[in-house]
This record gives structure tokens, C-alpha cells and sequence, in this order.
């Protein structure tokens, strides 16, 4: 599917229908699913098992997870399927505080690899950090300008007004509106600013970027228009982070990372397998799907629910679409 998602720039857009094929229209192949006729894109759901290829336009047996080993706290069956080669009460088992360790895949929950041995991760309002990984799950490092190491703050916590040392694209972990202003040409220094939102009330239905205004109470911004998939052919303008769609999944986001505290591997704080033991990967899932894919979840008919939105209407546990989502919005490339 992330290949249909384009976000289209032009002056002027031109959108393709996408509705269920008549009984009339016949694909050219039985297996076919997906086809398209000038700007008319046909669709028909595949048999139970299988998922609609958007690259072959074939319906296939849906591809098996990729399998990787499992970091300390993950769950397992045997010790194999650890990093650390030690399944205990089916739970990978990695070293703990006070022992010898290489790198922060091979701590307990709750620990860093700090100077070759594992030790707790750095608590809220703590300095001495140097990334994010050093402290609790649910805290990022603010680091200082001048000493090159930093504070542990949480997570979408810092006010408006105030300094943080991730702003990069007007987006920051640790403001708490998730909107920051750069304060310099390099780096990664900003301002945390208020969050922009759209000016008219959603859904905004679209034909060019300029359709697509927000504000910040202070400036106005132009959005961008994206192409849905709909039967009308009609394209909407993505969310701002201070609409309610993206309010609701930057929120989703903090207590996940809040319920992960001392239950997954520091590493593991942003992974499918951390959202998963915490309960939180349906959460994710549906708010990650109604803010950065917005556009293309407005007017679904049936088929397009079942051929190329699968993963957001019946498949929560898709952990190629999470990672995609984390590291592209979060910044965790």
C-alpha cells in the first residue's frame, strides 16, 4: 500500500475513482484485484488468506512475518529465538543490574548498558544522558549546548517557550505539542511553538495545497492536499498535529511509552513488539492509520476496506506499517 500513498504537490490534482468492479467488468486475470481503466481503478476482494498485491495487482498468500530475534522481556519458546540465548517462563531473559554487558540489547527491562555493565536507566529530571536510550522508556535526553550531555525529560512534556535539542522538520519528541521553531540554521536546537491547525473543520475536502490552511494563532501554513480513495474521486487535506487526529495519536503515543516503562528492553520503547506485550498495538494502529493516512481512510467503499486499507480495518498486528509510521513521524531513522 505505501506505494499508492503519494503526496501529490502539484497546482491542481487529478484523483482517481476507487470503488468495487461492477458485475459487468470483467479483470484479466482470475486472481486479479486490482485494475485500472483511465482514472477508474477497479477493485475486488481476494479469497480469505490472501491480500491484494497493489505492485502485481494479484491476489497472494499474505506474507509471513519476518522472524527476528527477540530482546530481553520479549516473549518466547525457546532460548534460540533470544539475543541473549535464554528463554526463561517464555520470556527471553538478558542481564541484570550490576552485570557485564556489551551493548543495550543485553540489559533486563529497566536497564542501560552504561560503561560495560548494566545499570538503571537515568529517572525523570536526571542528567548525565546522551540519547534517549539512556533513560526510562517514557523520556527523551534534552541535551545541553554547552556540556554535550543532557537531561531525561518525558516525552511530549516540554512548553511552549522553552529549549529542547531535537527539533528537526518543526517536529520534536519532547515539546508537548510535538511543534518546535528551529532557533538556528544548524543543528537541532528549537523553541517549542504552538501546535498548528487546520482552519476549516475536518474533513476538508481538497484540489490544490492552498486549500489546506492552518494556523498557529500566529502565522498560517499551507498543508498538503492528498488523493483519497473514494468512489467520488475526491482528495482531502492532511492533518495538522493540533487537529484532533493527531492530538489523539501523539497521546496514544505517551501512554504507550508510559506503559513500557521496566516491561521492555530500552531499545525496544518505539518497536510492534513493545506495543504489543503492553497492549497498546491496536491503539496505535487505528490512531496512527486516522492521523498520517487521513485522506485516504475518508469514504472507503467495501473493497477498499478489504483490498487496499486491509491493514487498517482488520489487521492491527501489521508490523511493517508500525515501523514505517514510528520512523518516519517519530524520528527514529
Amino acid at each position: 500500500m505505501i506505494f499508492f500513498l503519494l503526496l501529490h504537490s502539484s497546482n491542481s490534482l487529478i484523483c482517481n475513482t476507487y470503488q468495487c468492479a461492477p458485475k459487468t467488468f470483467t479483470f484479466p486475470n482470475e486472481l486479479s484485484c486490482f485494475n485500472q481503466t483511465n482514472t477508474t481503478v477497479y477493485l475486488q476482494p481476494c479469497a480469505s488468506g490472501k491480500i491484494c498485491n497493489l505492485e502485481t495487482t494479484l491476489c497472494e498468500t499474505k506474507p509471513k512475518s519476518e522472524s527476528t530475534p527477540n530482546y530481553p522481556g520479549e516473549y518466547c519458546l525457546y532460548s534460540s529465538a533470544c539475543l541473549s540465548g535464554s528463554c526463561i517462563n517464555n520470556i527471553c531473559s538478558g542481564k541484570s543490574i550490576n552485570q557485564a554487558c556489551e551493548d543495550n540489547e543485553d540489559c533486563n527491562p529497566g536497564l542501560r548498558c552504561y560503561q560495560h555493565i548494566c545499570t538503571n536507566q537515568l529517572s525523570l529530571s536526571q542528567s548525565g544522558c546522551i540519547n534517549d536510550y539512556d533513560c526510562v522508556n517514557s523520556a527523551g535526553c534534552n541535551i545541553s549546548s554547552t556540556t554535550g550531555t543532557g537531561t531525561c525529560l518525558d516525552y511530549l512534556s516540554v512548553s511552549t517557550g522553552s529549549i529542547v535539542s531535537d527539533c528537526s522538520g518543526g517536529q520534536s519528541r519532547l515539546c508537548k505539542t510535538s511543534e518546535c521553531a528551529k532557533t538556528g540554521k544548524f543543528g537541532t536546537y528549537g523553541t517549542c511553538k504552538i501546535a498548528t491547525q487546520s482552519v476549516d473543520n475536518l474533513p476538508v475536502k481538497c484540489t490544490d495545497n492552498l486549500n489546506c490552511t492552518g494556523t498557529d494563532g500566529k502565522s498560517m501554513f499551507t498543508g498538503i492536499c492528498t488523493c483519497g480513495y473514494n468512489a467520488n474521486a475526491t482528495a482531502f487535506c492532511n492533518p495538522y498535529n493540533g487537529d484532533l487526529p493527531g492530538v489523539a495519536y501523539y497521546l496514544s503515543w505517551k501512554n504507550a511509552l508510559n506503559a513500557s516503562v521496566g516491561v521492555c528492553n530500552t531499545l525496544r520503547r518505539f518497536s510492534s513488539e513493545c506495543l504489543q506485550k503492553t497492549g497498546f498495538l491496536a491503539k496505535i494502529t487505528s490512531t496512527s492509520w486516522n492521523f498520517l493516512f487521513y485522506p485516504q481512510i475518508q469514504n472507503n467503499d467495501a473493497c477498499v476496506q478489504e483490498t487496499i486499507n486491509y491493514e487498517y480495518y482488520g489487521e492491527t498486528s501489521y508490523a511493517g506499517f508500525l515501523y514505517v509510521t514510528i520512523v518516519g513521524i517519530l524520528g527514529l531513522g
